[in-house]
C-alpha cells in the first residue's frame, strides 16, 4: 500500500504544533465513538486534510460521505477508506480540497457568529411579538 509512517500523537493542545502536524498529515482518522461534534475534524479539514471518522453524532452534518471525508460505520469501514485514500492521491487532495471548502463555508467563526446574530434577532422578534 505504500505506507511509510503513521505516528499516534495522543492529545495535542498547542494550537501551532496542531497546525504544524495537520499541514503534513496525509489523513486524519478519528475512530472515537464518544464525540458529539469534535474540533479536531473541523481542525483537520480546514487544513485540507481529508477525514475518516465514525458516523455519529454532528459529523454527518459536517462530512458529506465520500465527498470531502468519509464516514464510517463499521470497524471494516476505516480500512477500506484508509486504503483508498493511501492508494489514490488525487481523490485524496480533492477531498482534502473539498472539506476545507465546506469548513470555510459553513464553520468559520466569522460565519458562525452572523448566524448566531441572526437566531438571536429572530428570537427576540418572536418574543416581542407574543
Amino acid at each position: 500500500m505504500g505506507v511509510r509512517r503513521i505516528h499516534y500523537l495522543g492529545t495535542i493542545y498547542d494550537i501551532e504544533t496542531k497546525v504544524a502536524l495537520l499541514k503534513h498529515a496525509k489523513i486524519f482518522v478519528l475512530p472515537s465513538k464518544m464525540e458529539v461534534f469534535p474540533l479536531s475534524v473541523l481542525e483537520a479539514m480546514l487544513q485540507g486534510v481529508p477525514t475518516i471518522t465514525i458516523s455519529s453524532g454532528c459529523l454527518p452534518e459536517v462530512i458529506d460521505n465520500g465527498i470531502n471525508g468519509f464516514l464510517c460505520r463499521h470497524k471494516s469501514d476505516f480500512e477500506k477508506y484508509i486504503k483508498v485514500l493511501i492508494e489514490d492521491d488525487n481523490l485524496r487532495k480533492r477531498i482534502g480540497l473539498k472539506a476545507r471548502e465546506k469548513i470555510r463555508e459553513r464553520f468559520l467563526l466569522s460565519k458562525v457568529k452572523k448566524k448566531l446574530i441572526q437566531i438571536y434577532k429572530e428570537t427576540m422578534e418572536l418574543s416581542e411579538n407574543e
